[in-house]
């Protein structure tokens, strides 16, 4: 005991009293005998000394969430009770007591308990003897306090040699998707119980963080293993955390993919919890083959008592023991079936239980001997078994590169059922093949090479139904003479309703490439929408599309990069959004990627994590990035595109006229011309027939084509450039079929599927190798509110309004004869709507959560501007009506600082700014702003009154 702490405390003692205050006529459903007067109270960390004769209660300030051990000495015989307590809050003073958590007598003078806490605690000492003074001490400790909730464990990093001369790294990638930059701790605690590593570092908003060899580059450490925990508990949500350890030989990586997990997810006691206290682990395979490690995480903070069994294929018992994981770190025991003498005659299954209160994350590590691939295995708990499952990658399929790939399942029945049906969805739509199987006694079902067995060929997903509650996994794989490399494929539910997700590390290099791919296994009368979205690490949209789905269904994009036309990128994350889908419909999605080495051929496969606290897609802001040099197109060289490289002299002008269309009648002709402008500049123009271009400088080329996309039908008709204003006249036939450039069939292109936004303004960074060579934006999109096809030339700071958020737009650049100079980016970002009023005049307006967020407030408001124009000495006075709902109106001057902001929007419907005086001379704005969580629809008016002085 703590001696330092040590006080004495003689008790007067009365009989148990019991005391309620019965204010209401409800109380009298609480039994007077449930109510407890305490004699004293017990503070955590203090030992009190009590002498009594009759039986007392002591108050524990103990609180929510802690392990607590309580001491107890006394004489032999006596009693010793612990409950819960909680207070009537109908009361002035009636505690009652709720669960018993511990009864027992002291023997050998002596007695303890342990507890997790969920509040107050009461103790009750009874003397053996009633009526005869007994003397205690009591000590209540805390042992270990729960982990905060935005805690999230990786069990397993590493920086060092593995067996079979491998060497093993982690790379780690997390997604901030908050509205908000935070600061964030990082804890390495390795292995070997050499101590813990932390360090910090700052998340930026809607960013993705990348560290790469993580042991080695954030915490300084070599030939080291571990568990991680990233502690973020300024955060008002998650973070998507994932990571890849894998194996590097000289000629590319084999690797395996480990997630992040809530630490709660781990096994153990839990009173607030359903998690259960054991977790199975599938696919352990032993020599001659491969090698299998298990793992363990503690992430309580106390020690953990464990206990192992090792099963067979029917059921049996085949070897086992007990082991210890030390408080808060990580164990690996490398070679099971060596360690634990196991049989190698099969594959085996495993069950991990822990006791005591220890919370432990296990796993498995199953690598091929010779090319020390391996796959990651996480410990399911039974309480996500379920009936119907899905695997959302399998193959019986040849590859590139001489690659042949199959898929081994392996199924275990929670509760003893007889068989499992396994049905084949292919990604071809050639049908569904199915097959049923049946379990051998009470073991792990195992089905190698699954769709070769159910008569299948090609790629899919598999979907597995029973009568009873299974768990699953899978591994699909490449057999060749160097071993078996591949990735490990999870079950999860057939019914998970994922509405919005994401992956992060989507890379394409010369290295690497990237698939993703979606499963929805049920039959709907429902169809819908699949958006992906591919979005660099800064949170810039590099492209998107959409995919139908209806099923049953499995589609897989190979080369996300290359299907949505993006260059070469590294450390992006994918997004997946399900729009249109019926409310009532019970269909689930299961969306994934497939990161693969170009040079071994080794995939990892990633599920989509959803988007913590968020049921749809939370308030993610993109804008579109194009690189200069990547993205840019050489008119010049387009088949089709017409042109001239030398103009006559002088300041021309070209007209279009004639008529047709692009492949339906709402897609008319327009043509897009690339000159030198009368200022020396580059020049580009978006015109329709019947318009005009002005200001083209003589003597400097100009080239014209016909934008084309989508590829709705055969195009109609022709066009004429008139080209005057020179010392002879020019003309450019352009025919609607032979002239139309396919802008979307190439590669360096962008077709995004965009989140709404009522504006889109243009941002050129850096130039096309000179000052005067700033390649030209080129934006084609189906308008919103006018119906048919908007053709955009945009320049640096001009903007574009109302893009269908449900259609395509199309981004490219325009530039001729040479790009091999191009630097910098160009960025199509959302931006403010923005009208103008004067002095007198009242607007209307609607504000939603496709206006801006880069309002003068903070982030947690959007809004509109509107602009005036003011004078020096000028009283203004601005009232808004909302309807619907409230906000506030904020004013700034014409060099954008905040001058005036409204009252509270919260305390009326009203919000004014009176008589507030101008200092300069300018256009000034007026910002209607709500708050961006409403979610909904807010009508304003705004009326603007002045007075000069």
């Amino acid at each position: 005991m703590d001696k330092q702490h040590r006080r004495r405390r003689l008790l007067r003692l009365a009989p148990l009293l019991l005391l309620c205050l019965l204010a209401s006529a409800e109380l009298l459903s609480i039994g007077l005998q449930d109510c407890v007067e305490f004699d004293g109270d017990l503070e955590v960390g203090e030992t009190l000394e009590l002498s009594t004769d009759e039986a007392v209660w002591l108050h524990a300030n103990t609180t929510w969430g802690p392990l607590y051990r309580a001491e107890v000495t006394g004489p032999d015989g006596a009693a010793l009770e612990v409950w819960t307590v909680d207070f009537d809050s109908g009361s002035s003073s009636c505690w009652y007591l709720e669960e018993q958590l511990h009864q027992a007598e002291i023997e050998a003078g002596e007695a303890s308990f342990e507890w997790l806490s969920d509040g107050y605690a009461a103790i009750q000492l009874s003397p053996p003897q009633p009526g005869v003074n007994s003397d205690f001490t009591v000590h209540v400790e805390e042992l270990a306090a729960p982990p905060d909730d935005f805690m999230q464990v990786i069990p397993v990093i590493a920086h060092g040699s593995g067996a079979k001369s491998s060497f093993f790294r982690t790379d780690l990638w997390i997604f901030n998707p908050n509205d908000s930059s935070f600061w964030t701790e990082a804890v390495l605690a390795p292995s070997d119980g050499s101590g813990e590593v932390s360090t910090h570092f700052t998340l930026l908003s809607n960013q993705v963080t990348v560290f790469e060899d993580v042991v080695s580059s954030l915490f300084e450490r070599e030939q080291t293993t571990g568990m991680l925990r990233i502690h973020h508990r300024w955060s008002s949500s998650d973070l998507l955390i994932s990571s890849r350890t894998y194996n590097s030989s000289g000629h590319g990586t084999f690797g395996q993919y480990i997630p992040a997990l809530g630490w709660r997810e781990a096994a153990g006691r839990d009173r607030w919890h359903d998690i259960g206290l054991s977790r199975h682990l599938l696919h352990l395979a032993g020599p001659p083959d491969f090698r299998s490690n298990i793992g363990f995480a503690e992430v309580f903070g106390i020690d953990a008592e464990l206990e192992i069994r090792f099963f067979d294929a029917t059921g049996a018992d085949v070897g086992g023991g007990e082991l210890i994981v030390p408080a808060s770190s990580h164990l690996q025991i490398n070679d099971v079936f060596d360690h634990f003498a196991l049989p190698t005659d099969g594959d085996l299954s495993a069950v991990v239980t822990v006791d005591g209160f220890g919370r432990v994350f296990s796993y498995a590590s199953v690598l091929d001997n010779l090319s020390s691939d391996p796959i990651y295995v996480p410990g399911v708990a039974a309480d996500n078994a379920d009936s119907d499952l899905v695997i959302p990658a399998a193959a019986t399929t040849d590859g590139a590169f001489g690659t042949s790939w199959r898929t081994d399942l392996r199924v275990l029945s929670m509760t003893g059922g007889a068989s499992v049906m396994v049905s084949f969805i292919p990604t071809d739509g050639s049908g569904v093949l199915s097959r049923s199987f049946d379990f051998e006694g009470t073991g792990m079902l195992g089905i190698d090479n699954v769709v070769s067995e159910l008569g299948g060929s090609g790629s899919g997903a598999l979907l597995l139904e029973a009568t009873h509650d299974m768990v699953a996994t899978s591994r699909t794989y490449n057999t060749g003479d160097d071993g078996t490399f591949g990735q490990f494929v999870p079950a999860s539910p057939a019914m998970s309703r994922l509405s919005f997700g994401s992956v992060a590390g989507i890379r394409r290099s010369e290295d690497y490439r990237s698939n993703v791919g979606m499963v929805w296994p049920n039959v709907s009368p429902h169809p819908f929408d699949m958006v992906v979205r591919l979005v660099d690490h800064r949170g810039h949209l590099l492209g998107s599309d959409r995919w139908r789905i209806e099923g049953p269904q499995h589609i897989q994009i190979n080369d996300i990069f290359r299907a949505l036309a993006v260059p070469r990128q590294d450390n992006c994350r994918v997004d997946f959004e399900l729009v249109g889908r019926e409310t009532n419909d019970d269909s689930g999605v299961t969306a994934y990627a497939s990161i693969i080495d170009n040079r071994t051929g080794d995939a990892v496969y990633q599920p989509a994590s959803s988007i913590p606290g968020s049921s749809s897609r939370p308030q993610l802001t993109y804008d579109i990035q194009l690189d200069n040099q990547q993205n840019c197109l050489l008119v010049d060289e387009l088949p089709g595109a017409v042109g001239i490289d030398q103009l006559p002299s002088g300041t021309l002008s070209a007209t279009v006229s004639g008529d047709g269309d692009i492949g339906s009648p709402d897609q008319p002709i327009h043509v897009v011309c690339l000159f030198e402008g009368a200022d020396g500049l580059l020049q580009s123009a978006a015109v329709p027939v019947g318009g005009a271009i002005d200001g083209i400088a003589g003597g400097a080329p100009l080239w014209c084509l016909i934008p084309d996309w989508k590829g709705n039908g055969p195009n109609h008709g022709a066009v004429t450039v008139q080209i005057s204003g020179g010392d002879q006249p020019i003309e450019l036939q352009l025919d609607a079929q032979a002239n139309a450039v396919r802008l979307d069939a190439y590669v360096e292109t962008i077709v995004a599927e965009i989140p709404p936004a009522e504006a889109y303004r243009a941002e050129i960074v850096a130039d096309g190798g000179s000052e005067h060579l700033r390649p030209k934006l080129l934006v084609m999109f189906d308008h919103k509110e006018q119906g048919g096809l908007r053709v955009e030339s945009l320049d640096d700071g001009e903007s574009v309004d109302l893009i269908d958020s449900t259609g395509k737009l199309l981004m490219v650049l325009l530039d001729w004869f040479n790009r091999d100079n191009h630097r910098g980016a160009t960025n199509l970002e959302p931006t403010c709507t923005t009208r103008s009023m004067s002095c007198g005049e009242s607007l209307a307006g609607n504000l939603s959560s496709t206006d801006c967020s880069t309002t003068p407030a903070s982030d947690y408001w959007f809004g509109e501007s509107i602009t005036f124009e003011g004078s020096t000495g000028q009283t203004v006075s601005i009232v808004a009506e909302w309807r619907g709902n409230g906000g506030r109106l904020l004013l700034t001057d014409p060099e954008g600082t905040l001058r005036a902001v409204s009252a509270d929007y919260y305390e009326e419907y009203e919000s004014r700014i009176d008589n507030h005086v101008l200092t300069d001379p300018g256009t000034y704005t007026i910002w209607p702003i709500t708050m961006r969580w409403q979610h909904q629809a807010v009508d304003y008016v705004v009326e603007l009154s002045c007075v000069d002085p």
